[in-house]
């Protein structure tokens, strides 16, 4: 299996050069991408490229593996088999994610109907980790109706700590609680 893996990532990296935006992978670039390879693919792309690949846990761990291309990280959890998803998994991914995007994409893929966020969440919440914290703030986003109160909580923490890479979703997650809570007393 590891030599069809091999097989396949090359081909898969065939794919992403096919797709290559280089204004897109320059801007990436000058931003700080932590990737050494950036070809500019966009989530459309990556999830036609993906509808091609077979989804296997096998093949998404490959990828995610690949943590030294920007697109074999974003793809992975596309591939990887819902169903198959571990607390352990779940973990080990956010914790070898190299970006925010990385993380908002595993997510939105593979978390957001998950029963695993409540669990995650609190293996990682007090993390020293700026990522991790981040990873907290976008698995609340999917539980406010059931955790408003912890959510609104941990984004005034976040919001407190004054930190570049939560305080964006800090203030969105408060602006949500804050339209829920609104149109909860107009009804």
């Amino acid at each position: 299996m590891e030599e069809v893996n091999r097989m396949l990532l090359t081909e898969i990296k065939r794919r992403f050069f096919v797709f290559r935006n280089g204004l897109i992978a320059d801007t990436l670039r000058q931003q700080g991408s932590p990737y050494r390879y950036i070809f500019g693919l966009n989530l459309p792309q990556l999830s036609e490229i993906a509808k091609t690949i077979p989804h296997s846990a096998d093949m998404a761990m490959a990828l995610i593996d690949n943590d030294n291309t920007r697109e074999s990280q974003l793809i992975a959890p596309l591939v990887f088999p819902n169903i198959e998803m571990t607390e352990a998994i779940a973990i080990e991914w956010l914790r070898k994610a190299k970006s925010t995007e990385a993380i908002d994409v595993f997510c939105l893929k593979q978390l957001r109907e998950n029963s695993l966020a409540e669990n995650i969440i609190s293996e990682i919440q007090y993390s020293d980790s700026d990522l991790d914290r981040y990873a907290v703030l976008r698995l609340l986003f999917g539980l406010i109706p059931n955790k408003m109160d912890f959510a609104k909580r941990y984004a005034l923490s976040e919001l407190e700590r004054n930190n570049d890479v939560t305080r964006f979703s800090a203030m969105q997650l408060l602006n949500e609680i804050e339209f829920i809570d609104a149109d909860k007393t107009s009804q």
